[in-house]
């Protein structure tokens, strides 16, 4: 069973230590916990350590829909972090199409692209300046444009409006509570997100059907 990594406590008021999600996660205040990390994520999305406590906390709460959408958002931020990795088999996907949606290789895209450039800049200089390099060089720029696409394909797949489902929840003909059903969401299932109305969102179920979910039943994975 995955826990949290436990961050010192930054206040000096033994009141804020109390308070500090990761002490409440030592003792078992998991609630407060929980609401604790969700307060860290309001000041900063971008750290994963703080998605992946998350994680641990709804985990323990034996809420698996909720604990795959937090460690799929910390994998996002730290693709090759083994702790989040090694959580994600304990919540994985009901559905090889689920799965195939949220596949990722083990590499960011601001990382993809940070390394397509020196290595296209330095192609075009041994172009430039080693012509007897000329077959090296080539190499080089075509790897360096290969790498800024894929940089750019994975930005795109990041930025799809993916949501993980949060609880079981039936999929319905319209977005009405009395609508009849087309088939039931497991938890941790992944839906494309078409549109909101209201209370609602339409979705497109992994098996391909369109229907609508309550908006609380989902939780729209974050592209950074």
């Amino acid at each position: 069973m995955p826990s949290g990594p436990g961050f010192p406590a930054g206040a000096s008021s033994l009141a804020a230590q109390a308070a500090d999600p990761s002490r409440l996660y030592a003792v078992g205040s998991l609630h407060a916990a929980a609401s604790g990390f969700l307060r860290q994520l309001e000041d900063d999305p971008h750290d994963a350590a703080v998605w992946y406590n998350l994680g641990a906390t709804y985990y323990r709460l034996g809420l698996d829909g909720r604990a795959a959408a937090a460690w799929l958002q910390a994998r996002r931020l730290a693709p090759r972090e083994r702790t989040v990795n090694r959580a994600l088999a304990l919540v994985p996907p009901p559905e090889h199409a689920s799965a195939a949606r949220l596949w990722s290789p083990p590499v960011s895209w601001p990382e993809l692209a940070l390394g397509a450039l020196p290595i296209w800049t330095l192609g075009w200089a041994l172009l430039a300046w080693r012509p007897r390099r000329r077959d090296l060089a080539i190499a080089l720029v075509l790897l360096g444009t290969l790498a800024g696409a894929a940089a750019f394909a994975l930005r795109a797949r990041e930025a799809r409006p993916i949501g993980i489902v949060l609880v079981g929840t039936p999929l319905q003909l319209s977005p009405h509570e009395r609508a009849p059903t087309i088939t039931p969401l497991e938890a941790g299932s992944a839906v494309m997100l078409v549109r909101r109305q209201a209370d609602w969102a339409m979705v497109n179920a992994p098996a391909g059907q369109l229907g609508w979910v309550p908006n609380d039943a989902v939780f729209r994975l974050r592209s950074f």
